[in-house]
């Protein structure tokens, strides 16, 4: 016999799928009355039931309860429409489902270049027309004249040097203990499985096996599963697995091979790897009886060399976070392994872009190429999203949204893993081109609007727009040189006063130039000297960073994010997606040394572009 709550319940579904109140109470009427009759008679005799039937006490209460159900407003209020997230399954949107957003973008910057432009425009006139000019310069005058100016100037100056000093030496004194094993709960029961999924399409031999060799070395590669995600279109995967299987196979918990095999919807990258491989390794889990939240998942590009502690880290910082398995697990970025080799524009791009992540101080930097995140959590967040090209931007977003911890979802891991730099101006063009497509995400949280509380969108949109749209590698500030009152109030200015500007500026730059020296002084001497297969600056590495470094950074801060971000902006305008290539990366030894495991007439360890 039905019950009373299925009967209900299903009364409800009945009626929900009408489009009008009306026949939804015809249907659910219709529903109870069936119902009503079945308990008293054969199911043949309840078929031929009509809903004009006398209906039963009994059923008249569960139809008014069903009623009381359905009897909602026929129109959501306006706060309902517009601010309120809409009813759904819990699900976020796929990138595929956001793409009509991206052809706005480039509107977004236009708008926002003109903003700046008329606001700098209009300030520029004020000055001119109220005469403050002459204060500019009265006080640049004094600037080194009045003891009471001089000593403002000293303080502002010693708080600005010493906040970059401090930040320095923390990063410092971390980067150092990163190299150092952590302490670790001694209870068996209270320790992670660790997953790191390698993901691979086409790789060398040497790269993968540099990579999987530095994971044997791990002091937990007992407890380590390591996982091969290849894609199906790759005819040497199999071969390749075996090999690394005989020669690293016993020094892990388990060793095992996924093959991807691309569906409609998904994009050829990164994240529909990431994912299936994902997938899978939930599903080992579950077989192996293992608790999701306590099997750490590390994703890591094909050419990523593991400090051995570095598991170690993510596990004990894992235990030390509250609501630790719901927390992102990231290490700074570092592509200095093969740096030597580079064009000297990538070597600086490279330089400033990794200094940017390792000293960073309390600013928020997102996931980036390797990181971890428990299994549980991945299958919270639906695991990765196949047709995203930015998986790593993309999955920070989509915790943020997930845990309503903001920023704070983003824990930072001073074990460092080494990645391989593109050598070449051209590959470096095209991974940037390929980095700056994260402009997609934009158009995602756009999308996210009706899925989320209004003020956790509002910090996620934000995070997003500034990060990708409004930063100034985007629009660069010598876009003020375009409005005519800027010019004039330049112009307008005494020679004297425009020396203390430019003199000042310099020794700012001055000072940050000696700062990246000394951090990378450190870092070769202290944290990457004995890191294997690490290749060591080369004198045309140091005359270029102690000569024309602070130019060359901004050429390639230039060409290598503002001009990439144009063209992505430009190809958003056209096309909804980006076709990925791997850019070109490969131990250096290979090119000397190609015989490992292999010959060089092998495809094996050929690299694909």
């Amino acid at each position: 016999m039905i019950s009373d709550q299925a009967l209900i319940e299903m009364a409800v579904e009945e009626g929900s799928q009408s489009p009008t109140r009306k026949e939804s109470t015809q249907k659910m009427e219709r529903v109870f009355s069936l119902a009503s009759f079945a308990r008293s008679t054969d199911i043949t005799e309840a078929q031929s039931f009509s809903s004009d039937e006398t209906i039963s006490s009994s059923s008249e209460s569960l139809l008014s309860v069903g009623m009381k159900i359905l009897q909602s407003p026929e129109h959501e209020s306006f706060i309902e429409q517009n601010l309120l997230p809409k009813v759904s399954d819990g699900r976020l949107p796929q990138q595929s489902e956001c793409t009509n957003w991206l052809k706005y973008l480039i509107g977004l910057v236009c708008t926002q270049i003109v903003l700046i432009l008329l606001s700098s425009e209009l300030a520029a006139a004020v000055i001119l027309r109220l005469d403050f000019v002459r204060y500019l310069d009265f006080f640049a005058a004094k600037m080194f004249s009045d003891p009471i100016i001089i000593l403002i100037n000293v303080i502002g100056l010693m708080c600005t040097l010493g906040r970059s000093i401090i930040i320095d030496a923390v990063a410092f004194v971390m980067l150092l203990h990163g190299k150092r094993r952590r302490v670790l709960p001694r209870d068996s029961s209270k320790r992670l499985v660790h997953a790191v999924v390698v993901t691979q399409y086409k790789e060398p031999l040497e790269v993968l096996d540099a990579t999987v060799s530095s994971l044997a070395e791990s002091t937990l590669a007992h407890s380590a599963v390591v996982v091969l995600a290849c894609e199906d279109r790759d005819p040497h995967a199999d071969e390749v697995f075996h090999i690394l299987e005989d020669r690293y196979g016993h020094y892990f918990r388990d060793f095992i091979k996924t093959s991807h095999k691309l569906v409609p919807g998904e994009i050829a990258g990164c994240s529909s790897n990431e994912n299936y491989a994902a997938r899978q390794v939930y599903k080992y889990a579950q077989r192996e009886g293992l608790d999701p939240f306590k099997v750490m998942l590390t994703i890591c590009d094909a050419d990523s060399l593991f400090d051995p502690v570095y598991l170690e880290h993510v596990e004990a910082e894992f235990w030390r976070t509250p609501g630790g398995a719901r927390a992102i697990y990231d290490a700074p970025i570092n592509t200095y392994r093969n740096l030597k080799e580079c064009n000297l524009l990538v070597q600086a791009c490279e330089i400033s872009r990794c200094q940017d992540g390792l000293f960073s101080g309390l600013q928020f930097r997102p996931a980036q190429s390797n990181y971890s995140l428990s299994l549980g959590f991945a299958k919270e967040i639906d695991f990765w999203d196949p047709s995203n090209t930015s998986e790593d931007f993309h999955t920070t977003l989509k915790a943020m949204a997930h845990t309503g911890q903001g920023q704070g979802v983003v824990v930072r891991i001073w074990s460092l893993i080494l990645n391989d730099s593109v050598s070449s101006f051209k590959d470096r063009w095209t991974q940037a081109k390929r980095h700056m497509w994260g402009i997609e995400e934009c158009a995602w949280t756009v999308e996210v609007f009706h899925h989320l509380r209004l003020f956790r969108w509002v910090g996620i949109f934000g995070l997003t727009i500034q990060r990708m749209l409004f930063g100034p590698n985007v629009v660069p500030i010598w876009i003020l040189l375009l409005c005519p009152s800027v010019r004039a109030l330049i112009l307008a200015l005494k020679p004297e006063t425009l020396y203390v500007a430019i003199g000042c500026s310099l020794v700012f730059k001055l000072f940050g130039w000696i700062q990246i020296v000394l951090r990378e002084i450190f870092m070769r001497r202290y944290i990457l000297q004995d890191r294997k297969h690490m290749m060591p600056a080369g004198w045309k590495n140091w005359a270029m960073l102690l000569t024309v470094y602070p130019v060359m950074e901004q050429v390639a801060i230039f060409v290598f994010f503002t001009c990439a971000t144009w063209a992505m902006l430009w190809r958003a305008l056209r096309h909804k997606s980006i076709v990925y290539v791997v850019a070109p990366k490969a131990l250096a030894e290979q090119k000397v040394n190609g015989d490992i495991g292999t010959n060089n007439n092998n495809p094996i360890i050929k690299k694909s572009a």
